[in-house]
């Protein structure tokens, strides 16, 4: 899971501890609470060469592979429909934190996934007990690649309603070869395994919730992909233009206007947030008093796995109203270098996505889930009275999911997360790529790659994702 705890709120007594469900160890609250804050200091002075030297590596790392990336600018500004996709994002991410108690961190899912996935096939053996994560995760990341391949089929009918594309032609990364593909692939997957986040469960979900570990993670792979893009525009075009346009005022460069979607296609988008948001009360409709705890649980479980399903889906579509499926679009937001702004090649679109997506889900956080959180944390874990605290302290569908997994000590930082983010920032600068879009990205192409009857079109995304996928693997045994 993005952003995965290392304890949670629980209302059992606590316990030694354990192995969680993504192979970290879990610790009680009581463990959380005699920590020091040395050791956090510690920490943070440790990591400090690391994030120093990044900047240099980013340099060396990128001119040896002399990449061309591809990036849009200030002309391709998308505030309406960069804001509606972070609003869509808040409220998925927001339902399964509110019904299951779950992050939204699709890492995290993916890489739960392919654990359960490997292990269902014999290839890995992995002894941790099923929990309602690694339950639903597989159904979250089948959303994601459901969705994006609807968003494929429908590609032509979806941008003429949205008036903009929602994915580029051809890759953010061009080569000869399939060696940066492999390499920055194993850079995203290694980095959020390690870090235990990208940027839904770091930035989206974590920064919502005021989480220090979080802003020291999104702080960290965000400065270095910022310098990873630019070193890269620098060194494959020798800012020839760029340098030129110094004296550009920024405020001439804006459009006289911004497109806008079309309501209806909005209005389309919506329908699997109609199915998560109904998928818990119309499954336990007609539930009968007398009912047994096992056969409430069991339609609590099948709630879950429709409901992960419809917000994965759902979290596709906003990735791509957003803009974010276009690498060409990230990579215009990390152009943040005083030439690149001035000469108008900094596209400003994902600020709205933050404004979209991280105010909202704040605020429901801090009005719905965080008093719950709190009065639990009062009543004492091991009281008689927090054994007992009715359903309305726990998730929604407390049967399955009876505990709040969110981080009970945000603000631990360690090298591990400030190392994953440099990782996970090198592959993002490089390419404008991140577990989420990258998996829909393939998904939708590949969609459109079949339908063409070749699929040479998606060779470095696959290849991309597969490294991914494999790195994530390695990192946890770490």
């Amino acid at each position: 899971m993005d952003e995965t705890p290392n304890s949670i709120w629980t209302l059992a007594p606590a316990e030694p501890a354990a192995m969680d469900k993504c192979g970290n160890m879990e610790s009680s609250d009581s463990e959380v609470l005699t920590k020091r804050p040395i050791r956090i200091l510690r920490a943070q002075v440790a990591i400090i060469p690391i994030i120093l030297i990044s900047p240099i590596v980013a340099y060396v790392w990128l001119g040896t592979f002399s990449t061309v990336t591809m990036s849009t600018g200030l002309a391709e500004f998308t505030p309406y429909h960069s804001l509606a996709g972070g609003l869509m994002m808040a409220a998925s991410l927001h339902t399964l934190l509110s019904k299951l108690g779950l992050v939204l961190g699709i890492s995290g899912f993916f890489h739960s996934t392919v654990t359960s996935t490997l292990n269902r096939a014999g290839l890995r053996k992995d002894s941790t007990a099923q929990s309602i994560y690694s339950t639903v995760a597989p159904y979250f990341t089948a959303g994601i690649f459901a969705g994006g391949i609807i968003l494929g089929l429908a590609r032509p009918r979806i941008e003429t309603g949205l008036g903009v594309s929602i994915l580029d032609n051809g890759g953010a990364v061009r080569s000869n070869s399939l060696l940066p593909s492999v390499v920055f692939g194993a850079l995203v997957g290694f980095g959020t395994k390690l870090g235990n986040g990208c940027t839904s469960g770091h930035f989206l979900c974590g920064l919502s919730r005021f989480s220090l570990r979080s802003l020291v993670a999104t702080a960290t792979f965000f400065g270095v992909a910022v310098l990873t893009h630019v070193f890269n525009v620098f060194n494959v075009a020798k800012s020839a233009t760029t340098t030129q346009a110094l004296g550009s005022a920024f405020a001439s460069r804006l459009p006289a206007t911004f497109p806008k979607p079309d309501l209806a296609t909005l209005l389309a988008l919506q329908l699997p947030a109609l199915v998560y948001l109904a998928a818990p009360s119309a499954l336990q409709s007609g539930e009968k008093s007398d009912s047994t705890s096992k056969t409430r649980a069991a339609k609590q479980l099948l709630a879950a796995k429709t409901m992960a399903l419809a917000v994965g889906v759902h979290f596709s579509f906003a990735l791509g109203v957003s803009g974010m499926m276009r690498p060409s679009k990230v990579l215009g937001f990390l152009s943040l270098s005083p030439a690149l702004v001035s000469s108008g090649k900094w596209d400003p679109s994902l600020a709205m996505v933050a404004i979209g997506g991280i105010i909202p889900a704040s605020i429901a956080y801090f009005q719905q889930v965080k008093p719950k959180q709190d009065q639990l944390r009062r009543l004492g874990s091991s009281s008689k009275k927090s054994q007992d605290a009715s359903s309305r302290l726990r998730p929604k569908l407390s049967l399955v999911a009876p505990e709040w997994r969110t981080p009970a000590d945000p603000s631990k930082i360690d090298a591990r997360l400030v190392l994953g983010a440099i990782f996970f920032g090198l592959g993002w600068g490089a390419t404008g790529l991140c577990p989420g879009p990258a998996l829909a990205s393939l998904a939708s192409l590949g969609a459109e790659a079949v339908g063409r009857g070749s699929m040479s079109a998606v060779s470095d995304l696959f290849v991309f994702v597969a490294t991914m996928a494999a790195s994530g693997q390695l990192a946890a045994r770490i």
